[in-house]
């Protein structure tokens, strides 16, 4: 099944953009109250409907042709001892349109890393500051 998703997306476009990630939930700390974020399985769903909708913000704010290019995508949950589970993840783009992850420390880029990092926040219901 993986196989299909990346070649497909090799088959729709001429060069992709291949970003691997890890989506982790946040640890608790006794000085922060992280306590409020959402760890349940929705949060994968949750993620992927952020990301598509800040690409389409982004596709329309870009004024490009056409209908946003969505990313095709592979992941997994992993849960090693139960207590701390976290997702990794594949995303591929049309490099046509999106070439670069961008600086993932700049929290104010309009780049994927921020992209990326502003969806996870969302599905755990964290803001991206936090």
């Amino acid at each position: 099944m993986k196989c299909k998703i990346v070649y497909g997306t090799l088959e729709q476009h001429s060069q992709v953009l291949a970003i691997r990630t890890d989506l982790r939930f946040a640890q608790s700390h006794p000085d922060l109250l992280l306590c409020l974020q959402r760890d349940y399985e929705q949060a994968i769903t949750r993620f992927f409907e952020s990301l598509k909708s800040q690409l389409r913000a982004d596709h329309k704010r870009s004024r490009r042709a056409g209908t946003p290019t969505l990313p095709s995508y592979v992941w997994c949950r992993e849960r090693n001892t139960g207590e701390h589970p976290h997702y990794h993840l594949m995303l591929l783009f049309n490099e046509d349109v999106y070439r670069f992850l961008g600086n993932y420390k700049d929290r104010d880029a309009d780049n994927m890393a921020t992209r990326i990092q502003k969806a996870w926040s969302s599905a755990v219901g964290l803001t991206h500051e936090d």
